[in-house]
């Protein structure tokens, strides 16, 4: 059995440990979020919808080696839907009478 001042002093530690890998995770995701905005701005509208395309595939791709209970497709979904809607606004800005959907 743990003393409970030894078995405390790891499930702080432990805690501890998990906020900071989740600051980690949280910090590396904002920066590639920003670096695919960045990206996507200087792809031309007629290269997007193959780069929607292939980032789906390489999703499924890479969700199939991952165990079943982990995928979230919501968090990649958010992907597809910026870069349709990235697609969106560069085609309002060639054709401003159409509507964007």
């Amino acid at each position: 059995m743990h003393e409970p001042e030894d078995f405390q002093r790891q499930t702080v530690k432990a805690i501890a440990d998990l906020q900071e890998t989740f600051r980690q995770t949280m910090s590396r995701q904002l920066a590639l979020g920003a670096l695919v905005r960045a990206m996507l701005a200087r792809i031309p509208l007629e290269a997007l919808p193959s780069v929607l395309e292939e980032y789906e595939a390489e999703v499924d791709h890479q969700v199939a080696l991952m165990h079943p209970k982990f995928p979230q497709p919501k968090h990649w979904q958010e992907w597809s839907d910026v870069i349709e809607a990235r697609i969106g606004q560069l085609r309002q800005a060639q054709d401003p009478t159409k509507k964007m959907s």
